[in-house]
């Protein structure tokens, strides 16, 4: 059995795409070629467009959900120093999971770095929202509903405590997990995490953007922003270090292939501060191994090309043999550094990454319906299959697997990563096509309206608790086909918080217009060759 808590989890989730030898120094491994185009496709429309009436109330319902959970699991009381938030007030650090019972803090409500940053993107969705006709109504623990004040007051609360936080002293980077009341580490060994700190750190780039014009907001994000060390995460490499802790110093395993690493990068080459920042390659039009962006591998992947695991090779006919630059590592992979930097209509040297993610979004799709029709998955209630290309989705989420339950680090293709990880069991995980919206419209809203229609268990409402009623939208995963049939008992933030980005981008394109109106996202774009 594969279980992983999720620190662990995030803390090798580049190790999917390592690269041994993965340049020190100036070396590195040979520049890749340059990845042919795609075949030309049709224009993709603009946000908003692609949508019906109905599925855009689907969506706003689903964001509703998402944006209380944020608000919810930032509202721990703030213990720590007197130079973070005010002694009692929120935090705004938020809860890294909540509990499907009661939707309050799960497991002692240790707060995520990477959901503080996708709650920061959160509160201003909600803000933008107010007063319109599509208005997010947010309700406070009085009952009554929160405020554009009080929205921009959890926003510099949420800053002044990360300011706080625990992790890598004088490098402006934190630990995955701190105490969520107080920001301290939630216990020794702790990781700080190249990719984590990516997620923070773009959502202060869109809190910083939408506050413009608050100074004080504007003057803590930019403090922030300018502390994060990007080039001491190189270790003196071509390639990023996945990690470091207090106790051990920097892990030894360098993330050295296309996966998530795409965000961090592109942050490290805008980075404020010029001696945070990484090098970008003088000639981009001419790729050198010798300069972070061009030294990560880009392989090319190939749906039907797959293992179903280790140690069974299924053929998986009718899975169409689609082809896209990846890595071993879950569909997540493909989505993280797209809910901020909008890559739609750009390419580099190597490739169009939205056009890409939009193929491996198709290949998850494909492969989910072969798989489920190869190993015969079927509804324990009703006997009948029940993925189909309206109702799939698979990534990394909690399980049941073997009635324990685990964290899974669901592929799809491929089927599993590590290899001794559990095959997939027919658990259908919503953030798959919920952090996939912008790519493929109607499949993923599709998938996620067949899932709430099907299987209503998979969207409960509080049945007790302050927050009776209540309902966060999406349970993490589910499985339809396990007897008796299993409903995650949670809601993980990092999974909420790429469904809610996505949906407002396909919606709108909010997101992706704020985090690139900042001056440090049109610089990075120009030194990886993408402007």
């Amino acid at each position: 059995m594969h279980s992983l808590n999720r620190r662990d989890f995030m803390s090798m989730t580049g190790a999917a795409v390592l690269v041994a030898g993965c340049g020190g120094g100036g070396g590195g491994p040979a520049p890749m070629p340059p990845v042919p185009a795609p075949p030309p496709q049709p224009p993709t429309p603009p946000p908003g467009a692609v949508f019906g009436a109905e599925q855009v109330a689907f969506l706003l319902s689903l964001e509703q959900g998402i944006a209380q959970f944020f608000w919810n699991m930032g509202a721990t009381p703030w213990t720590g120093s007197a130079a973070g938030p005010a002694r009692g007030s929120a935090s705004g650090l938020i809860a890294d999971k909540a509990d499907a019972g009661t939707g309050l803090p799960h497991g002692g409500g240790a707060a995520s770095i990477v959901g503080t940053g996708f709650g920061l993107a959160a509160l201003c969705i909600v803000a933008s929202r107010l007063g319109t006709a599509q208005e997010l109504r947010l309700i406070r623990g009085d009952g009554s509903q929160v405020s554009a004040g009080d929205l921009r007051d959890r926003v510099y609360a949420t800053l002044s405590a990360i300011a706080q936080c625990a992790g890598a002293s004088g490098n402006g980077l934190y630990y995955h997990y701190v105490d969520s009341a107080s920001g301290q580490a939630t216990g020794s060994g702790d990781i700080v995490s190249t990719g984590d700190n990516a997620l923070l750190q773009a959502g202060i780039m869109v809190a910083r953007q939408f506050y413009a014009s608050d100074p004080a907001i504007h003057a803590l994000a930019s403090r922030l922003m300018g502390a994060a060390n990007w080039s001491w995460m190189m270790n003196g490499n071509s390639a990023y270090e996945l990690g470091w802790s207090a106790g051990g110093g920097f892990s030894g395993h360098l993330w050295g292939a296309y996966s998530a690493v795409i965000l961090p990068l592109l942050l490290g080459l805008g980075s404020p501060d010029a001696g945070h920042r990484i090098a970008a390659n003088p000639r981009p039009s001419a790729p050198d191994a010798r300069y972070p962006w061009d030294a990560i591998l880009r392989p090319v992947y190939t749906c039907g090309s797959y293992p179903h695991n280790a140690n069974a090779n299924y053929s998986f006919a009718g899975c169409p043999a689609v082809s896209y630059i990846g890595c071993p590592a879950p569909l997540f992979a493909h989505q993280y550094p797209q809910a901020f930097f909008r890559l739609q209509g750009r390419r580099d040297a190597y490739a169009d990454y939205f056009q890409n993610s939009a193929l491996a979004t198709q290949a998850c799709q494909a492969w989910c319906v072969a798989s489920a029709n190869q190993l015969g998955f079927v509804d324990s209630q009703s006997g009948q299959p029940y993925v189909s290309s309206t109702l799939w989705g698979l990534t990394a989420s909690s399980s049941n697997v073997g009635g324990v339950p685990t964290y899974e680090v669901w592929g799809g293709p491929p089927a599993s990563w590590p290899a001794n990880s559990d095959p997939w069991d027919g658990t259908l995980v919503p953030c798959a096509a919920g952090g996939s919206l912008p790519f493929m419209p109607q499949a993923c809203v599709q998938a996620l309206q067949n899932m709430r229609a099907q299987y209503p268990l998979s969207w409960p409402q509080f049945q007790s608790g302050p927050y009776q009623g209540q309902s966060y939208g999406f349970v993490d995963a589910f499985n339809p086909a396990a007897r008796p049939q299993w409903y995650s008992s949670q809601y993980l933030s990092i999974d909420m918080g790429i469904t809610l980005l996505m949906a407002e981008n396909a919606l709108s394109g909010f997101v992706w217009n704020l985090f690139m109106g900042n001056p440090e996202a049109g610089s990075a774009m120009q030194a990886a060759g993408l402007a």
